[in-house]
């Protein structure tokens, strides 16, 4: 089978669109694949099998409304990290009751992503508001 991956970098500068989330949200509604995920400046996949992961999980989900997540790997500097969630994770359920995925862990389907925009009214915290609503939306989580 062939895997492909169309990526696109948005350079919001030129397009003079101001802050992160109002950027987010433009990012989503030009999105034209079936899922999409989101890497801000400084984020890099957690290593080179990242994409081929998502895209072979990708495949066995065939429903609407579905996000697939991993781990991240967060890096305070370099002689401090850890992953998020943890390696001893026991029930992803109950920890999504309190948590949520790093939007740089998560491959989002597209019409999911769409359902709601980041808020522009919060600074910090849009994106936790908008994967809430993600996440009870979901008709599928991997």
């Amino acid at each position: 089978m062939k895997k492909d991956f169309q990526i696109n970098h948005i350079n919001t500068n030129k397009l003079n669109i101001k802050g992160i989330y109002p950027c987010m949200n433009y990012g989503k509604s030009i999105a034209k694949g079936t899922f999409i995920i989101y890497l801000n400046s400084g984020d890099i996949f957690f290593n080179h099998n990242s994409l081929n992961t998502f895209f072979e999980n990708s495949i066995n989900i065939r429903t609407e409304k579905s996000l697939i997540f991993g781990q991240a790997n967060i890096v305070a500097n370099k002689k401090i990290n850890w992953l998020f969630p943890g390696k001893k994770l026991k029930n992803i359920n109950i920890w999504l009751k309190f948590f949520e995925p790093n939007h740089q862990a998560m491959l989002i389907s597209n019409n999911l992503a769409n359902e709601y925009n980041f808020s522009t009214k919060y600074n910090i915290i849009g994106d936790g508001y908008w994967k809430r609503r993600i996440l009870s939306k979901a008709t599928k989580i991997v």
